[in-house]
């Protein structure tokens, strides 16, 4: 553990009885995926093949409550995505010089910064870290805050279930509670530059929402400005989002729409964005059994060569299945010494992006504590080139079917195990060039999840 890793903690406990209170939230997830194939073709020589991976996640959230009125509130992450079996430790014989092999080791360590291999990256990372301050008039929040908001489209803390990113901001804020008003205005500090120079990027934050336990709705706007010098650029996004309650029934929406103009990196001058996506979640919870009917849009771009950018992508934490749009597909077996796979012929990322989709899905409570789950997700693009029109590429991304046992019988613990089955649809069997004739394969895959939560 690092110097200061141990001055923090020491800190934390020197003064945890000088608090009023101290609270903690958290969570320990692991969890593992199994897929045959992502490269959606078995019969190539670099196929993929079987593949799996086994990771860990912790999340620790200690809340100081120094008064009623101040509070004090970091994000500590720990071993975050690391593989099982990452890194193991081969130590040097005294006697002999020589390296002991990693065979017969037991000495695991955190992997190591690729620049400096004393460095550990993985260790314990200060995430994120806040305070609060609550006064007549609002309440006041500045430092390193997560963000959040409505279904996760847009903005996602990334510390629930199955989640491995996060957003985050440099904020300063006022929030205040009206009898059902809910207000805000931030400010963030995105990129810094400079001191003696404006070339930073921030944001103007507003809210509003309506809340009762049976309503809640509101619009989440943003304007975000970058002034370096070669990527001037004023981006607006407006997120109206809400979140209904009646008895069995609930329906659930957030629309994001961002538009802007300015250069960006890489060269992109006189760019003209406008971009949009939406999910909404219609359900009825009755006793034994829930159903929901999940329907979404990300819009696409019909001509990527010029300066009118058109493609939105919904945040990586915005899960659908275990394939679409989970893991970029397809992947091939990688020809580079050290590397696992090559991204070269990766047609679909890790997000929902120019797509549209419909998810059906439901659950059903065996008994207590224990529920069986199924989703059926089918997606489509929303808008392609004429090239790929062409190639008849603009239809299905493709079917996924998914089912799976969920165990919550046990407070605080919930384990998963889903098992899925994804059919490649036009856009990915109807690719053509010079090396490869269609992805073509069905694949199948599982996930077993694993969280203890507090």
């Amino acid at each position: 553990m690092k110097p200061w890793t141990v001055a923090l903690t020491a800190l934390a406990v020197t003064h945890a009885a000088q608090a009023a209170e101290v609270q903690f939230e958290g969570a320990y997830q692991a969890r593992a995926r199994l897929y045959d194939t992502l490269s959606l073709d078995r019969t190539l020589d670099n196929n993929e093949g079987f593949s799996w991976t086994f990771q860990h996640r912790l999340w620790l959230r200690p809340k100081f409550y120094v008064t009623d009125k101040v509070g004090l509130f970091v994000d500590i992450l720990g071993l975050d995505n690391v593989f099982f079996g990452d890194q193991p430790v081969a130590w040097i014989d005294p006697v002999t010089q020589v390296a002991v092999p990693t065979l017969f080791s037991d000495d695991l360590r955190p992997p190591v910064s690729e620049t400096d291999p004393t460095q550990s990256r993985f260790d314990l990372t200060l995430w994120r870290a806040w305070a609060e301050v609550h006064t007549g008039v609002g309440t006041f929040k500045f430092g390193r805050q997560p963000l959040n908001w409505g279904m996760g489209l847009w903005q996602n803390d990334g510390i629930g279930l199955n989640k491995e990113y996060g957003d985050t901001a440099d904020r300063v804020s006022w929030e205040h509670l009206i009898q059902d008003i809910w207000v805000r205005a931030a400010f963030d500090l995105n990129t810094a530059g400079l001191v003696n120079e404006t070339d930073q990027t921030w944001s103007i934050n507003l809210a509003a929402a309506y809340r009762t336990e049976r309503i809640d709705g509101g619009l989440n706007f943003q304007y975000r400005h970058s002034n370096a010098a070669d990527s001037k650029f004023d981006l607006f996004t407006f997120s109206p989002a809400f979140d209904l309650k009646f008895g069995i029934i609930g329906v659930r929406g957030e629309g994001v729409f961002q538009l802007g103009n300015g250069d960006l990196d890489g060269g992109l001058n006189d760019v003209r964005l406008f971009g949009a996506g939406f999910a909404l979640d219609a359900s009825i919870e009755l006793d034994r059994v829930g159903f929901h009917l999940e329907g979404g849009l990300a819009t696409g771009d019909g001509d990527p060569t010029d300066t009118n950018l058109r493609t939105f992508t919904f945040d990586r934490d915005y899960n659908l299945g275990i394939f679409m749009f989970e893991q970029p597909m397809p992947v091939l077996e990688s020809a580079v010494p050290g590397e696992a796979r090559s991204y070269a012929q990766t047609l679909s990322g890790n997000a929902v992006s120019n797509a549209g989709y419909l998810k059906p899905n439901g659950s059903v409570r065996i008994t207590r504590g224990f529920f069986f789950d199924a989703a059926l997700i089918a997606a489509w693009t929303a808008k392609v080139s004429e090239e790929l029109k062409a190639q008849g590429r603009n239809g299905s991304y493709g079917v996924e079917i998914d089912a799976g046992l969920r165990v919550e019988a046990i407070e605080h613990l919930t384990v998963g195990a889903t098992l899925g089955v994804f059919v490649p649809g036009a856009f990915y069997t109807k690719y053509l060039d010079e090396t490869y004739s269609g992805f073509n394969d069905v694949a199948v895959g599982g996930q077993i999840i694993a969280r203890v939560h507090f």
